[in-house]
C-alpha cells in the first residue's frame, strides 16, 4: 500500500484529509508541525507522496520548504501542495490544488501520481 505523509498545521482539516485519502486506499501519515516532518524527511522517513500546505503559522520550514527538501532526499517523489491562496509556482512542487476543490481533485492527482511511479 502507497505511504502518503501529509502536512497541515491546522488539526480540523488534517483530520478531515487523513480520513479522504484512507478512504482511497491509501496509508497516511499526517503531520501537524513542518518541522517535524523536515526532521523526518532528513532522516529518511519513507513515503510515495508528500502532500502539504503551504503555509505554517508557528513553523519554520513552509510547505516550499519541505518540497525541496524532498526533492534533495528523494528526487522521484512527487509532491502536491494544497493551499487557498493562489496559484503557487515552485521547481519543487508537481501540483498545486486549491484547498476550496479538494474533494473534486485530490484523489484524481494522488492516483494519477501514484500510477506513474
Amino acid at each position: 500500500m502507497e505511504k502518503i505523509v501529509i502536512c497541515d498545521d491546522n488539526l480540523p482539516p488534517l483530520k478531515r484529509l487523513k480520513k479522504f485519502i484512507s478512504s482511497g486506499g491509501y496509508s497516511v501519515y499526517p503531520f501537524e508541525n513542518s518541522d517535524l516532518l523536515a526532521k523526518q524527511i532528513k532522516n529518511k522517513l519513507e513515503y510515495d507522496l508528500l502532500i502539504t500546505d503551504l503555509t505554517f503559522d508557528s513553523c519554520i520550514n513552509t510547505g516550499e520548504d519541505l518540497a525541496e527538501l524532498s526533492k534533495q532526499e528523494f528526487p522521484k517523489i512527487p509532491v502536491i501542495l494544497i493551499t487557498g491562496y493562489s496559484p503557487f509556482n515552485s521547481k519543487y512542487i508537481n501540483l498545486c490544488l486549491d484547498k476550496i476543490r479538494l474533494d473534486e481533485t485530490l484523489l484524481p492527482a494522488i492516483n494519477r501520481y501514484l500510477k506513474n511511479n
